[in-house]
């Protein structure tokens, strides 16, 4: 009867490395999640495909694996990147001369209260982000110029087009999309629906439970 029921050394090898494997990434969860509450890094960091690259290569190196010391960090691997940097560039700007370009402004306020406006270069090729502006990329080269339709932008836009006759301002279109659901949002049709779909939401929210059983039936996703 033993003879059923005992494991074979194998099986008992099999679940033993299991276990180990398991220990094993839950000491490297650890030591990852120290690494981040001490150096303060952002958590939303992981979600970057660089960070996912790192780990992918740090695991398919394997044992022996020496990090970058800070020398090498501070002064050549930075060094490095720079220069990669200027080669996307002028890749970039090869795409503008030849099939045109967007230039985008994007708007926010801090916590503080600060105005933060940074400039994106659209093309082709992608999305840069720059501080040149229309007089450095040359005219010729830009199809359009985006901006959100605050009234502090459409004077930009007027004047954009006064001083330069071939560009063209156009709105954020996201932004007017974000005030067409608002505006539906009053509605007395809609605006019953959206506050028990709120009160709903918040239940479901509040009770971790429920969330759990949610979160199975959507794959993790969220409803907001």
């Amino acid at each position: 009867m033993d003879s059923f029921v005992r494991p074979s050394p194998e099986e008992v090898v099999e679940v033993r490395h299991k276990g180990q494997l398991v220990q094993t990434s839950i000491e490297i969860n650890e030591y990852v999640a120290k690494w981040f509450y001490q150096a303060r890094i952002p958590f939303n960091t992981v979600k970057l495909k660089s960070f996912k690259v790192m780990v992918e290569a740090i695991e398919q190196f394997g044992f022996g694996y020496k990090p970058p010391s800070y020398h090498e960090l501070r002064k050549p691997l930075l060094k490095e990147e720079v220069e990669k940097t200027k080669q996307m560039h002028k890749e970039y700007e090869a795409s503008w001369k030849t099939y045109g370009c967007t230039i985008m402004f994007d708007g926010w306020t801090d916590k503080k209260q600060r105005s933060l406006i940074i400039f994106l270069v659209n093309s082709f090729e992608g999305t840069f982000f720059s501080k040149i502006i229309v007089k450095e990329i040359e005219e010729e080269h830009v199809v359009q110029v985006v901006t959100d339709n605050h009234f502090a932008y459409v004077v930009v836009g007027d004047f954009l087009r006064f001083k330069r006759k071939n560009l063209l301002w156009t709105p954020c279109a996201a932004r007017f999309l974000d005030l067409m659901l608002e505006n539906i949002g009053k509605l007395r049709s809609t605006k019953s629906c959206i506050a028990r779909a709120r009160q709903v939401t918040a239940f479901i929210y509040w009770h971790p439970l429920l969330l759990t059983h949610m979160k199975e039936k959507t794959n993790g996703r969220d409803l907001v």
